[in-house]
């Protein structure tokens, strides 16, 4: 079951912390970005921080998807785990939009990282998003 919280300011330095914690299992040069619900300020959100974490591949074998286990993060099991939901009108392939998603309950709050090919344009669209949530109090309220 989805539980809603209000909005809280706390939000942006749980993904700083766990955005910490992601560099030093992967490396401080790698991309980290705040995205979802909790990466839009006065947003109605899930209270599990988002982030996304930008590799060159997906695959099991490759070095920084293998560094997340041993730091804590465990992967999630499920479809919507694997792909991102393809948006209306997509005409590429679907395996454009494929991801993997990791939990982590260590530290002071639970967050969810979506890791997400370098050029793909899922990671795209996570940050278009949310910049268009940020941008327009009309559409962010609706």
């Amino acid at each position: 079951m989805i539980r809603h919280a209000d909005p809280r300011r706390e939000w942006q330095a749980e993904f700083e912390a766990l955005a910490a914690r992601l560099r030093a299992a992967l490396g401080p040069r790698i991309r980290v970005d705040h995205v979802g619900s909790t990466a839009v300020p006065g947003l109605l959100a899930k209270d599990v921080v988002g982030a996304q974490v930008i590799v060159q591949s997906l695959e099991p074998r490759d070095t920084n998807v293998k560094a997340l286990i041993p730091a804590g993060f465990e992967p999630r099991q499920g479809a919507w785990n694997m792909r991102d939901q393809l948006p209306a009108g997509w005409r590429g392939s679907a395996e454009a939009w494929d991801k993997l998603v990791f939990r982590s309950e260590a530290g002071e709050h639970p967050g969810n990282v979506h890791v997400r090919r370098a050029g793909s344009p899922n990671e795209r669209y996570a940050l278009l998003f949310r910049d268009f949530l940020r941008a327009d109090v009309n559409a962010r309220d609706t």
